[in-house]
């Protein structure tokens, strides 16, 4: 565990970064989509720390927390080997709270975009099919979604790895999400988030909860790589799921 002490500096160093434009005194590991995941080395080891959006009261992170905390369970009773995350809050100076979620940091050398890429063809099938069999069995249709982009898994002693649990995709038994999906809303500019709210979020989020779609990103996830590592682009592509997911096999076309 990281003490507050530190997570409250590293708060500042963003807070600094943030007023100034100037962030060459951060040490970036990456970027979500709304989020910075933050190189933090200490005596006890590196850590990968993503921050997460403000956080307005102690009842918010309390929700928060309860749904991050279920969606691990959930993933974990459906066989997803999940890195080693725990989410710590800090109070800031203007009494808002800012969450991270604290990972150990993984070496380049583990992400499956790396080892996928530099791997002899027959094992990188043998590695990206048992990623695919994790995902088919981690997905509940309308219950428990994933986002399977190849950038959120690892592949550590061949066991496949994932690490993008900030944002739970969970519903209960009526669908309803039960992430307060306001945290992450507010990131947007406030003029567009009603709009957002109402004709658009739940098209994205549904299509996480699909089996089917969730594979064809990861796919398309192997297509953009291939061309940035080649050069070369694919004209046609052609996708068949026998074999990889019953599930996707609805109707009598089981390719794309």
């Amino acid at each position: 565990m990281i003490s507050e002490q530190v997570l409250l500096g590293l708060e500042q160093q963003v807070e600094q970064a943030l007023r100034s434009g100037v962030q060459e005194n951060l040490d970036i590991l990456g970027y979500g989509e709304i989020s910075t995941v933050l190189n933090l080395r200490m005596s006890s080891g590196r850590f990968a720390c993503k921050r997460l959006p403000l956080f307005e009261s102690q009842r918010q992170i309390e929700r928060y927390k309860e749904c991050f905390e279920l969606y691990i369970e959930k993933l974990t009773e459906r066989g997803v080997n999940l890195a080693k995350s725990s989410l710590e809050v800090v109070k800031r100076d203007d009494d808002k709270f800012v969450g991270y979620c604290i990972q150990p940091a993984l070496s380049l050398d583990f992400l499956a975009t790396e080892i996928l890429a530099r791997t002899p063809e027959k094992k990188a099938q043998e590695l990206f099919s048992s990623l695919v069999t994790v995902v088919t069995q981690a997905i509940e249709e309308d219950k428990l979604g994933l986002d399977a982009q190849l950038s959120n898994w690892a592949f550590i002693d061949d066991k496949v790895v994932y690490f993008d649990v900030t944002t739970p995709m969970i519903r209960d038994e009526e669908g309803k999400e039960l992430l307060d999906l306001d945290i992450f809303l507010a990131s947007l500019p406030w003029a567009i988030r009603g709009i957002v709210r109402k004709w658009m979020l739940k098209d994205i989020l549904d299509h996480y909860y699909f089996v089917r779609n969730v594979l064809l990103d990861l796919l398309a996830n192997l297509y953009q790589q291939f061309q940035s590592d080649t050069g070369y682009q694919i004209d046609s592509m052609h996708v068949t799921f026998f074999g990889l997911c019953p599930n996707c096999q609805n109707s009598s076309d089981h390719s794309e």
